[in-house]
């Protein structure tokens, strides 16, 4: 919600030379003992020194939207995996949870659309994150298998 109250002057700010590495870990640190109480593992594999141009406030609607529906969404006692770097000219960011999975991958980033009512949320973190994808150029892979879990792929293009 408070994203898109700043939406306008988000989308204004400048793009900044961005450390994605150290980015990257510093969300992973904040969701970390979120994600412990659920007894979620994060794993992360974050090759070093990986950087992009980007606005700030974007990239970490992204980021946080993303790793924060693994752990609401994975299952307990699993892993969270993280993983980021760079092949050729293109930067992946990819988040895997090993959770309840999702029913319909295509919908999932329209707005209001909720699979699970029980979770909370109100269905626009996705689809803030699907309008920020699409204005940045960046590519999403979906995978998904019901009971199984869930992995976003982000490919930016350097």
């Amino acid at each position: 919600m408070n994203y898109l109250i700043k939406e306008q002057t988000i989308n204004k700010s400048q793009k900044q030379h961005i450390d994605f590495s150290k980015f990257v870990k510093k969300s992973i640190d904040y969701f970390k003992d979120i994600a412990e109480l659920k007894g979620i593992q994060i794993v992360q594999y974050v090759q070093d020194d990986i950087m992009i141009e980007f606005v700030p406030e974007k990239l970490q609607k992204v980021v946080d939207n993303t790793l924060s529906n693994a752990i609401k969404y994975g299952k307990e006692e699993k892993e969270v995996i993280v993983l980021l770097e760079k092949v050729g000219d293109k930067t992946i960011l990819s988040i895997e949870d090993f959770g309840i999975g999702i029913k319909d991958p295509e919908k999932i980033f329209s707005r209001y659309y909720r699979e699970d009512d029980t979770k909370g949320g109100f269905g626009i973190g996705l689809s803030i994150v699907n309008k920020i994808i699409h204005d940045e150029n960046i590519e999403v892979h979906v995978k998904s298998e019901v009971n199984k879990g869930t992995k976003f792929e982000y490919v930016f293009n350097s």
